[in-house]
C-alpha cells in the first residue's frame, strides 16, 4: 500500500508540475512557479507548527532548525550551479541577496499591508527579534570579513569557517530562546 500510495504521489507531483510549468509560456512558468513555491512554503510552515505542538517545543526552534534550511534549499543549490560554473561572485550574491529579500519584503511586505488595511501605524515587535537581527548582522559581517580576508576566494576552508559561523549562530539563538 506504501509503494502504490508514493506511485500515485509521485506521478500526481510529474503531472502537476510538468503543467503548471513550460519552457513555451515562460511567463506563466515563472509565476506559477511562484505560487508553487509559495503553496509549498506554507504547507511546511503548516506542518512544522503541528510537529512543534506535538512535541511541545517552541516554534522559533523548529524555524531555526527545519524551516530555515529547507526553504533556503532552491537558493543553495542556485549558488551551487553558479558556483560550479566559476561564478562565485554571482552565488555569494544570491545567498546574500535571497536573505535580504526574504527579511525586507517577505517581512516587511506583510507589515506593510497589514497596517495599509488595518490603519495601524505602528506594530510592536518583541525584542527577542532584535536580539535575532543584530546576530544576524553579526553573523553577516563575520562573513564579509572572512571572505575578505581569504581574497574572495572560495575554497575547503571558507566552508568550514562558514559552516562554523551558522552553527555558532544557531546555538546562541536556542541559548537566547532558552532563557
Amino acid at each position: 500500500i506504501i509503494i502504490r500510495i508514493s506511485e500515485f504521489l509521485y506521478n500526481f507531483w510529474e503531472i502537476i508540475f510538468k503543467h503548471s510549468v513550460s519552457e513555451n509560456r515562460f511567463i506563466l512558468g515563472f509565476i506559477s512557479c511562484c505560487l508553487w513555491i509559495v503553496s509549498i512554503t506554507y504547507v511546511l510552515v503548516w506542518c512544522c507548527n503541528i510537529f512543534s505542538d506535538k512535541l511541545n517545543i517552541s516554534p522559533i526552534i523548529t524555524g531555526l532548525l527545519i524551516l530555515a534550511p529547507t526553504t533556503s534549499l532552491p537558493d543553495m543549490m542556485a549558488s551551487i550551479m553558479l558556483a560550479n560554473k566559476g561564478e562565485g561572485s554571482s552565488a555569494i550574491s544570491n545567498a546574500i541577496g535571497s536573505n535580504i529579500f526574504d527579511i525586507s519584503i517577505g517581512y516587511g511586505l506583510p507589515k506593510l499591508l497589514y497596517t495599509i488595511i488595518y490603519g495601524i501605524q505602528f506594530i510592536k515587535v518583541n525584542n527577542s527579534g532584535i536580539r535575532s537581527l543584530i546576530t544576524l548582522i553579526i553573523s553577516i559581517i563575520i562573513t564579509i570579513f572572512i571572505f575578505n580576508f581569504n581574497k574572495w576566494k572560495l575554497d575547503r576552508k571558507i566552508g568550514i569557517i562558514l559552516f562554523i559561523v551558522y552553527l555558532i549562530y544557531l546555538i546562541v539563538e536556542i541559548y537566547y530562546l532558552k532563557k
